[in-house]
């Protein structure tokens, strides 16, 4: 594991602590917390030995991006509507 791989890790699971922190999630913070999701999702991917699993881990990556953006994008305080 690299050293960037190794920071973007820990980046994610650090942008997840702070957005639950207070106990209420903001659009903006859901999805930080999306991202931070599929960070993690594609760390693990590499060990990851079925195919069937890596497919699965994949599509999880795919509708959390999605999730993320589209929270942000109906919900988030930085939108362009």
């Amino acid at each position: 594991m690299t050293e960037e791989e190794r920071r973007k890790k820990l980046q994610a699971i650090f942008v997840a602590l702070r957005a639950v922190q207070d106990g209420v999630i903001t659009p903006d913070e859901a999805d930080d917390l999306c991202r931070a999701g599929v960070v993690l999702l594609q760390s693990i991917r590499p060990q990851v030995k079925k195919y069937w699993a890596k497919i699965a881990l994949d599509t999880a990556c795919v509708v959390l991006k999605d999730l993320g953006e589209d929270i942000r994008r109906n919900h988030g305080t930085n939108t362009n509507k």
